[in-house]
C-alpha cells in the first residue's frame, strides 16, 4: 500500500516530463502540419508521407532517451500515420464546409 502511496506522491514528476517530451513534441507536429504543409500539399499521399516522417522523428527522441528505439520508431510512424489521416480528413471537411 505504501508503494502506491510513492506513486501518486511522484504523479507530478511523471506529467512534467510527458509534457516536456510529448507535449513540446506534439505541439510543433501540429504547428509544422497544419501551417508549412497544409497549405503546400494537397494531395493526400505527400501530406501523410511527411506526417509519417514527423512521426518518426517524434518517436526517435525518447527512443534514444529510454535507449529503446524497436519501440518508440514504430509507435511513431503509427501515429504519424493515423494523426495524419484524422488531420487531412479535418482540413477536408473545413473546406467542403467553406466551399
Amino acid at each position: 500500500m505504501d508503494r502506491i502511496f510513492e506513486y501518486i506522491a511522484q504523479f507530478h514528476v511523471v506529467v512534467f516530463f510527458a509534457l516536456i517530451f510529448i507535449g513540446a513534441q506534439s505541439f510543433a507536429f501540429s504547428l509544422i502540419m497544419e501551417f508549412i504543409v497544409r497549405p503546400k500539399f494537397l494531395g493526400l499521399r505527400y501530406f501523410l508521407l511527411i506526417s509519417c516522417v514527423l512521426g518518426f522523428l517524434s518517436g526517435f527522441i525518447p527512443g534514444v532517451l529510454v535507449d529503446d528505439l524497436g519501440l518508440f520508431l514504430p509507435v511513431g510512424l503509427l501515429v504519424g500515420v493515423f494523426v495524419g489521416l484524422l488531420i487531412y480528413d479535418r482540413s477536408n471537411e473545413i473546406r467542403q464546409g467553406c466551399a
